[in-house]
């Protein structure tokens, strides 16, 4: 049977399937993070030439943040691989966790480009960049249905497991 508790991705197994995912999230957020930080910097300074060298204080505070979300993203993707190698449910929830924060945050970023696009700064064709968060959130929103699901298998395994060590017990009377 082909459903999110047992296999994914083109009915693969469900365990080689999430750490896939969890490779997959981890590359693009790495570009990202690159680019973000290469772009932050040449901004920089051309800001300082064009303030007259003046201390570009927010940039600084651009790449700590964008420093923080990097490594929360990228702990999260380790703990997710880690966890399926050992079968630990409990060390996908943080995965679980941020990625649906990331898939929320995303969405509303969807109206908001609209808007701008449209009303704000009108250039009407701009507006399909909306297509970009809104195809990122909808591949996060079925890689969190699979890793969900196999969350949900290995706490399903522990119930098992629990219950045929019990039935191991001989009861006394």
């Amino acid at each position: 049977m082909c459903g999110p508790t047992y296999q994914c991705c083109f009915c693969f197994p469900i365990e080689g399937g999430v750490r896939v995912i969890a490779i997959l999230c981890q590359l693009p957020e790495m570009a990202a993070f690159g680019y973000e930080l290469w772009m932050t910097l040449e901004n920089n300074g051309s800001f300082r030439i064009q303030s007259g060298g003046e201390n570009a204080s927010p940039m600084i505070y651009k790449i700590v943040g964008l420093s923080f979300v990097f490594v929360v993203a990228s702990l999260t993707n380790v703990l997710l691989f880690i966890g399926v190698l050992k079968e630990k449910r409990w060390w996908i929830l943080p995965w679980l966790l941020f990625n649906m924060l990331a898939i929320v945050v995303i969405g509303f970023s969807i109206p908001l480009l609209i808007i701008w696009f449209l009303f704000i700064s009108p250039v009407p064709i701009l507006t399909l960049l909306a297509f970009i968060p809104l195809m990122v959130s909808f591949t996060l929103l079925v890689f969190w249905v699979h890793v969900n699901g196999y969350f949900i298998k290995l706490g399903i395994d522990e119930i098992k497991r629990a219950h045929n060590d019990s039935m191991d017990i001989p009861l006394s009377t």
